[in-house]
């Protein structure tokens, strides 16, 4: 048995608990007896082109990796996977995840004729937000639309925020300011509306996508009771539970959980992704609040690089340690070192292989308190369970565990082993046989002669067989036709010699190949016309027999003779008033549709008037940001300038002590000088004395200079400020009129739709449907040339209804013929049946309009859905249902009559 293994990531790409355990499935499934295993899994590499794929062999099963980045595609995907099975050619296809493949990606080997199966191991096929976590770090529950709805305009609201990085959609406390945190609440309450209809029709649409795709699947699956009842219920599909197991063995030999002696502490340990929804702040907080002797060992990493950082920060200032990533491999060895698992997950995880790890080494858990975790182990059987999120109800238990004696032991000992990978793989490969065996009993066999049975079953064999493995065998086969026939050529030059261009062999074949093709079009245009015929006759037949019955009718009425004309009379006189009541209901109609009309025109005059006023709004922006630019540009010169002026002053102040220290020379040299001619004592003390005061003025300088310099460094640091404040203040304006230009966008496109609808012509995208008055106004007076003709048309048939209606009625024809009565009871049916002719052409006409006027109803609906801009649709239908706003066009409270088909060639005009 082939077995195709798809997955959204692969070791060593992807670490987490589900890749991982895909590689433990297709190992374990390669030692069965009798199975082959293929991995097609997403990867990012360096040095291949996009899309390409590259198959390598890892334990004995084959890997194919699809080089994809963050710009592929859903559909590029796609058509890889496809590429993937049509090469493989596989007997079952089992799906592990649907990430970065969407949910069409179960269509493809439905496509193919093969079985498949998906197995859900969170919520990802019932919320985009798998997790159900909002971005604040509280839950949801699975099904609630309005929740997920807000969730995805509050993570696009942090996506705008750089400084959070990858922030995985949600925000621990601290990382937001007050006015960005206010904001956060506001979108997650409801308050703000911007985006949250298109967030609404986005999560609608995803969830009919899913729905609808999960249908193609022969068997869905969710690895917990919990999980399994969820998704049958958003899926409207039963979800089977099948638990899954670990490889036992790799933590065999362990050393048992050491009890702490006196004074030792307790060894807590984290294993897993550093993800806020994982609640690793919570286990610190709850680290910080122990009073017991306890380390923290956290293992894992992520690409949150901002809330890993502060992880790091917050677990250096507690003294725990934070030893980053590791591989599968490792986890035996770290999990000997630790006394306690600590699982304090913040959503609503389903069952994680670190819980069953962890079973499985015999060390004892505390673990958050939700539906499906509960499923994992029965209170103080191995373990304890917390409230979620709760820190100070986490560290009251870990201290149990570090001071309560023989707790710690007593778990450790009523620990159970949790399911093994070999139930698991015996489990699934049951139900692998049991798909292919439904699947080869739904698929067509043909039936042959029993000489063919050979050919077909050979032909059977080698459509399945993989593309690697048929080349493999076209080549062997090669080499042992070359040694029979005694030539001495490499198989791989003979299978080039044979297909190759200009070889007649190719010829030969691509000759058949194209007879072959024309042969099954000939059959089926040859099919296609013999049931056409059989309609045709069907049809003859159905014609002939109301034929006869009209035949037989007629001499029914024949026979009655002259009681017959009274029960003309009445019919005729009844149609009369069905067709006069047909022709309110046309008049009603065309009442509501120049309603209809006049309410598009106010409609479409109002959305002129909001353009305009949204062009003046972004034009009064545009101006706006034009003065911040010049007001920018005028702050970085004042700092140049403040920079230039402190600068200056740094040299005055320079030169003022080089002035000062010249001074004291001077100073000395003259009391030198003085000394050296004895001058008297007066003079010596008043030259001392004019030192001393100049000396103070430098000094008094020197002070003056450098409160100077440093008010201008305070200065440009200043306008430093408020050239940052005025970037701020510009980037919020940019934001804003990108804002303007997406709702100008968003009112253009409403108005070309209007016009659509007026004038029935379709508007080029660069055109402006706002300032093509003249269109408009000629569709409408088309429209009422339009009614002017029905209204004529439906005159007409008024007076030829009243023309046929005085004939039967008259002793004598107008033209100047016989009376009616004189007529005989030969020529009565004869006239008759032209009276029952013409009244039913006119009732198929007037018929014919009606189903036309509904059809073009239905089409406008049908165009309005599909050319809608997001969330236009929605606001038609609250204009149409504000008060005063014309009601859609609807038949009257009677109803009008059932609308015929659609006329033959014949019956179009009377």
């Amino acid at each position: 048995m082939r077995v195709a293994l798809v997955v959204h990531a692969f070791p060593p790409e992807g670490n987490h608990g589900v890749e991982n355990h895909t590689r433990a499935l297709a190992r374990a499934l390669t030692a069965a007896d009798g199975c082959s295993v293929e991995v097609f899994a997403p990867r990012d590499l360096q040095g291949f082109a996009r899309g390409s794929q590259r198959r390598e062999v890892s334990e004995g099963y084959g890997v194919t990796w699809l080089q994809a980045d963050a710009e592929t595609t859903e559909q590029e995907r796609l058509a890889a996977l496809r590429s993937f099975l049509e090469r493989e050619r596989p007997d079952v296809v089992h799906f592990q995840h649907l990430l970065g493949f969407g949910p069409d990606a179960l269509r493809v080997p439905a496509e193919l004729g093969l079985p498949c199966l998906h197995t859900a191991h969170d919520f990802h096929a019932a919320h985009e937000t798998w997790t159900l976590v909002r971005p604040d770090l509280t839950p949801f529950a699975c099904g609630d639309d309005e929740a997920q709805a807000r969730t995805l305009r509050a993570q696009a609201f942090l996506d705008r925020i750089p400084s959070l990085g990858d922030h995985h959609g949600a925000v621990v406390a601290g990382q937001l300011g007050e006015a960005s945190e206010q904001t956060l609440r506001g979108i997650l309450a409801g308050e703000r509306e911007d985006g949250l209809p298109e967030a609404r029709a986005r999560v609608r649409l995803r969830g009919q996508r899913f729905r609808d795709a999960f249908a193609h699947a022969d068997a869905r699956l969710a690895t917990s009771r919990t999980l399994a009842q969820a998704l049958t219920a958003a899926l409207g599909r039963t979800v089977e539970f099948e638990p899954s197991g670990i490889e036992r063995g790799r933590f065999a030999g362990l050393a048992p959980v050491r009890v702490p002696a006196p004074g030792a502490p307790l060894r807590i340990g984290f294993l897993g992704g550093l993800l806020k929804h994982k609640g690793v702040h919570v286990l610190l907080e709850a680290y910080e609040r122990m009073t017991a002797d306890a380390e923290l060992h956290v293992h894992g990493a992520s690409r949150d690089v901002v809330y890993t950082r502060l992880v790091r920060e917050r677990a250096a200032a507690l003294g725990a340690h934070v030893h980053g990533g590791y591989r599968a491999e490792d986890l035996p060895r770290l999990l000997e070192g630790v006394d306690v698992v600590c699982v304090p997950s913040l959503w609503s995880e389903n069952a994680p292989y670190v819980i069953r790890e962890a079973q499985a080494a015999g060390r004892v858990l505390v673990v958050a308190d939700t539906p499906a975790l509960r499923e994992s182990f029965d209170e103080g059987q191995g373990g304890l369970f917390c409230p979620q999120g709760d820190a100070p109800a986490l560290a009251r238990a870990l201290d149990r565990l570090a001071s309560e004696e023989g707790l710690l032991g007593s778990l450790a000992a009523s620990v159970e082993p949790p399911l093994g990978l070999e139930e698991e793989v015996e489990r699934t490969l049951a139900r692998y046989r049991d798909l292919c065996a439904h699947a080869g009993a739904a698929r067509p066999r043909p039936i042959v002669p029993a000489s063919v049975e050979p050919v077909r079953r050979l032909h059977e064999e080698l459509d399945a067989m993989p593309t690697r493995e048929l080349f493999e065998r076209v080549l062997r086969g090669l080499g042992r036709l070359a040694t029979c026939v005694g030539v001495e050529q490499d198989p791989t030059d003979l299978l080039a010699q044979v297909v190759g261009s200009g070889s007649p062999t190719r010829d030969l074949v691509l000759d058949r190949d194209r007879e072959l093709r024309w042969l099954r079009a000939t059959v089926a245009s040859l099919e296609e016309e013999r049931d056409e015929q059989a309609r045709r006759a069907d049809w003859q037949e159905a014609q002939a027999g109301e034929a006869r019955r009209r035949a037989s009718w007629a001499e029914e009425r024949a026979d009655a003779g002259t009681r017959s004309e009274g029960v003309e009379r009445d019919w005729l006189r009844e149609t009369l008033v069905d067709l006069e009541k047909e022709r309110d209901w046309l008049k009603g109609q065309q009442e509501e549709a120049e309603a209809t009309r006049a309410w598009l025109r106010a409609t479409l005059d109002g959305v002129t008037r909001e353009a305009d006023w949204l062009r003046q709004r972004d034009e009064e922006r545009t101006s706006e940001l034009e003065s911040l630019e010049q007001e920018r540009t005028w702050l970085t010169e004042q700092r140049d300038a403040a920079r230039s002026e402190a600068d200056w002053l740094r040299g005055d102040a320079e030169s003022a002590r080089e002035e000062a220290a010249w001074l004291r020379a001077q100073k000395d040299a003259l009391e030198a000088e003085a000394v050296g001619r004895r001058e008297t004592d007066e003079e010596r003390d008043a030259e001392a004395a004019w030192l001393r005061e100049d000396g103070e003025a430098v000094r008094r300088e020197n002070a003056w200079l450098r409160g100077r310099a440093e008010g201008a460094e305070a200065e440009a640091q200043a306008l430093a400020a408020q050239r940052a404040e005025a970037e701020r203040s510009l980037d919020v304006l940019r934001a804003e009129r990108d804002w303007l230009q997406g709702l100008l966008e968003t009112r253009r496109e409403e108005l070309r739709w209007l016009r659509e609808q007026l004038t029935g012509e379709a508007v080029a995208a660069e055109e402006d449907p706002a300032t093509d008055g003249a269109a408009i106004q000629a569709a409408t007076e088309a429209l009422h040339g339009e009614l002017a003709a029905v209204r004529r048309h439906a005159a007409w048939l008024h007076e030829e209804l009243a023309e046929l209606v005085r004939g039967a009625g008259d002793p004598a024809p107008a033209g100047g013929g016989e009376p009616l009565a004189s007529l005989g009871p030969e020529a009565a049916p004869r006239l008759l049946e032209s009276l029952r002719g013409a009244l039913d052409r006119a009732r198929a006409e007037l018929g014919w309009r009606r189903a036309e006027m509904a059809a073009a109803r239905a089409g406008s609906d049908r165009l309005l859905a599909r050319l809608a801009v997001p969330g236009l649709a929605e606001r038609l239908r609250s204009w149409a249902e504000a008060p005063g706003a014309p009601a859609p066009p609807r038949p009257s409270q009677g109803g009008a009559p059932a609308a015929p088909e659609s006329p033959s060639r014949e019956e179009e005009r009377p």
